[in-house]
C-alpha cells in the first residue's frame, strides 16, 4: 500500500516514493505471484477522492482483512512516516493473512545519503523472519546504487500519485497523464532508476512508445536488473509490433525472476499476434512495413545497454 503521513497533512510525495522502491524490490522476490500494487489500485479504491484522502493520511481502509480476502491477497504491507532533517522515519506493518491474521511491524530509518542501500538490507533482512527471504542472486539484483534526493523522491511520488490517480480514473481514455513530475523528477535526480523508471512508465500510458523507450533505457543504463523497466521495454515493443526487441527483454525479465525463456517468448508472441497479425498481415504493403521495421530494430539494437 501506499505509505501515509504519520499525521494528516496535505500530500507531499515521500511515502509513495517509497512504496515505489518497494515494489521494485518485492517484484525480484519469487516467492511472490503479483507485486505491482497498480494492477489493484482501482480494485481497492472507487475513485480519485478516495485515494487521495488515504495518501494524505485522512482516511484509512476499514478493514483490510476483508479485502485481502476478496482480493485473494497474502501479504499487504501498510506504513506511515515521518521525517526528521535529512532522514526518513518509517514504521511498516506487514500482515500475513494465512488462515489467520499475523502481523509483524518495525521501524526504519531511511537515509538516502547511501543510495538507499542500507534502508534496503535491513528491510530484506526483516522479511527473511517471516517466509519471505531472497538468496544471494536476489539481493545482487535488488542492490543498484539509488541516487535520489529528497526533492527527487517527493516528485517520484507525486509521478507515482498521478499513475495511480490515472488507474482509477473511470474516464481515463480521455484524460492524458499529467507528466509535468515525472520530467521534474528526473532533473531533481538525473541518475535515479526510480526517476528514469517512473517517467517510461507515465510516457507508456499517454502511448508515447518512442519516448517510453528512451526513459526506460536510461533506466536500465543505470539499473541493469530493473524489472520495471525490462517490463516497459518489453511492452513498447509489442505495441510497436516488434517481436524481437519485446521478445529479449522478455527474457532479460524472466532472468530476473529465475521464470523461463520459452513461456515469456510464448507471452509476446501471443501478446501481438491478439494485438496485429490478425489486422495487418493481409493489409496491403505489409512487407514494406516489415522492412521498416527490421530498420528500427537495428537502430534500437544499437542504443540498448548490454543485459547479461
Amino acid at each position: 500500500m501506499p505509505f501515509q503521513p504519520a499525521s494528516p497533512k496535505g500530500y507531499d510525495g515521500i511515502g509513495m516514493g517509497l512504496h515505489f522502491l518497494l515494489g521494485n524490490i518485492m517484484s525480484v522476490q519469487t516467492r511472490l505471484k503479483e507485486f505491482w500494487f497498480g494492477w489493484r489500485v482501482n480494485k481497492i479504491f472507487k475513485d480519485r477522492q478516495a485515494l487521495a484522502l488515504f495518501c494524505q493520511g485522512e482516511k484509512c481502509l476499514d478493514n483490510i482483512a476483508l479485502l485481502a480476502e476478496e482480493q485473494e491477497i497474502q501479504y499487504w504491507l501498510t506504513g506511515r512516516y515521518s521525517l526528521d532533517n535529512d532522514l526518513i522515519v518509517l514504521n511498516l506493518t506487514l500482515s500475513n493473512f494465512n488462515g489467520n491474521q499475523e502481523e509483524y511491524t518495525k521501524k526504519f530509518i531511511v537515509d538516502l545519503s547511501d543510495n538507499l542501500i542500507g534502508f534496503r538490507n535491513n528491510f530484506i533482512g526483516w522479511l527473511g523472519a517471516f517466509s519471505l527471504s531472497f538468496d544471494q542472486n536476489q539481493v545482487e539484483k535488488i542492490m543498484w546504487p539509488e541516487n535520489i534526493t529528497m526533492e527527487g523522491l517527493n516528485l517520484l511520488g507525486h509521478s507515482m500519485a498521478a499513475t495511480y490517480m490515472n488507474y482509477v480514473d473511470t474516464k481515463k481514455d480521455n484524460h492524458p497523464i499529467d507528466l509535468t513530475f515525472f520530467e521534474k523528477a528526473v532533473s531533481a535526480s538525473p541518475e535515479s532508476y526510480l526517476a528514469w523508471n517512473m517517467k517510461g512508465w507515465g510516457l507508456y500510458k499517454n502511448k508515447d512508445y518512442k519516448e517510453a523507450e528512451n526513459a526506460f533505457l536510461k533506466a536500465i543504463a543505470v539499473n541493469k536488473h530493473g524489472l520495471g523497466a525490462l517490463s516497459g521495454l518489453m511492452w513498447c515493443y509489442i505495441f510497436t509490433n516488434n517481436t524481437d526487441l519485446a521478445e529479449k527483454f522478455a527474457i532479460a525479465k524472466a532472468d530476473v525472476r529465475n521464470e523461463n525463456h520459452e513461456k515469456a517468448k510464448a507471452f509476446v508472441k501471443n501478446k501481438i499476434n491478439t494485438i496485429f497479425r490478425e489486422t495487418t498481415e493481409n493489409q496491403p504493403g505489409h512487407e514494406n512495413n516489415q522492412q521498416r521495421l527490421d530498420s528500427e530494430t537495428k537502430r534500437i539494437q544499437g542504443q540498448i545497454p548490454k543485459i547479461s
